[in-house]
């Protein structure tokens, strides 16, 4: 009799654990990519959960669908990382420490480098080639001298490669077909007493697949200004480079100015924003934060603050502020004359749609299965929004 008790137990427990493997299994595959998920056509953006410097973690690429549901994909840990995507190839590109992601409908297909980078600082597609970049701050390399460099890794599913850059690229444009723009500064590895020295350099692809990087200009003038910081990546329109500077004058009075590099003329046009003079401030976002719409230049403040910059005449308006929900940390992307939000309100996560010129509320789509993506990674944060609309 007490035999036949415990075969009874056994065998509950034996179904028990199957039924717990079964629902396991079952969990894991909702909430992680899949090689069947066509990743692409399903997707309507990526929230890009990134690691730190110091530590070993894994990063995660979090794939909201277009039923709002969330499926993660882990990565080797890399600071600041980010994604982009190329509407012609229908390619997401997701980048990390080791290697470059290329996702499409087929699945993901990854190309890995020798050397490890650590942390992120622009992304982008060119269309010669098809081909997609990451440019990283490596640091000093002492193998190739005493220096400081950053990195392009760069290609797509067919090839892949990488190229080292003088100095320490700062911000990065680029003109959508051949050429990426980057503003460097450089650092003193020797010790020797030297003032900042700031370049605009140009890195253009050849038909070798190649980057021939070449001095644009030395900025000298900029060499007078202290505590310069730029704001984000450049925005390119027509031949011309855009973007904030924030730095101090010979008084220590904090000024904020319109960047304005003219490529064909070769002219750096510093234009004061009377607005901001003795105002030190942030972007909420740093990653799709400043974008052009017509005349008129957006980016949102670290106070939620949307700001409006008419390119004609230097006017300045503030739009409206932002919630930015329980983190108080929202990611955002400016583009068609929409801002989009993804947000943590109420320990639920959102996916916001505000009209740009009112800050309206068109849609707010709560996304199912975030916190189960993100447990793929520890010590992440969200960093970069990509809207795939």
């Amino acid at each position: 009799m007490k035999s036949k008790k415990w075969i009874i137990v056994i065998s509950v427990i034996i179904i028990a654990v199957i039924i717990f493997a079964i629902v396991m299994m079952t969990k894991q595959s909702n909430d992680t990519i899949s090689d069947e998920d066509h990743l692409y056509s399903d997707s309507k953006a990526v929230i890009y959960y990134s690691t730190t410097v110091d530590n070993t973690f894994n990063s995660v690429a979090a794939f909201v669908s277009k039923d709002n549901t969330v499926k993660g994909y882990a990565m080797d840990g890399l600071e600041l990382g980010s994604s982009t995507y190329s509407e012609k190839t229908k390619t997401i590109l997701l980048e990390d420490k080791n290697s470059l992601k290329f996702v499409t409908d087929d699945g993901i297909q990854t190309a890995k480098f020798d050397n490890p980078e650590y942390t992120a600082t622009s992304k982008g597609f060119l269309s010669k080639n098809n081909t997609f970049y990451s440019v990283n701050n490596t640091g000093v390399q002492e193998q190739n001298g005493e220096g400081y460099y950053s990195t392009i890794r760069y290609g797509n599913k067919d090839y892949t490669d990488s190229q080292l850059v003088d100095d320490w690229i700062q911000a990065v444009g680029n003109n959508g077909e051949d050429t990426i723009y980057s503003f460097v500064n450089y650092v003193s590895i020797k010790g020797e007493d030297a003032t900042d020295n700031y370049r605009l350099i140009q890195s253009k692809l050849n038909d070798k697949k190649e980057f021939e990087t070449t001095t644009i200009d030395k900025l000298t003038s900029l060499n007078k200004l202290k505590d310069i910081s730029i704001f984000n990546d450049f925005v390119y329109k027509d031949g011309v480079l855009y973007n904030l500077l924030n730095y101090k004058d010979d008084n220590n009075e904090v000024k904020t100015d319109l960047f304005v590099y003219d490529l064909k003329t070769k002219k750096l046009d510093l234009k004061p924003i009377a607005d901001y003079d003795g105002a030190e401030f942030g972007l909420l976002n740093p990653t799709e934060n400043i974008e052009m719409e017509g005349d008129n230049l957006y980016f949102v403040e670290d106070t939620g603050a949307v700001h409006q910059i008419n390119m004609k005449t230097q006017t300045t308006k503030v739009l409206y502020t932002i919630d930015k929900g329980t983190n108080k940390d929202p990611l955002l992307q400016i583009k068609n004359n929409k801002l989009y939000l993804y947000i943590l309100k109420d320990k639920a996560y959102y996916l916001d749609v505000l009209d740009l010129q009112t800050g309206k509320q068109l849609t707010s789509d709560k996304l199912q299965g975030m916190d189960e993506a993100l447990n793929l990674g520890e010590g992440t944060n969200p960093y970069d929004l990509l809207i795939l609309e």
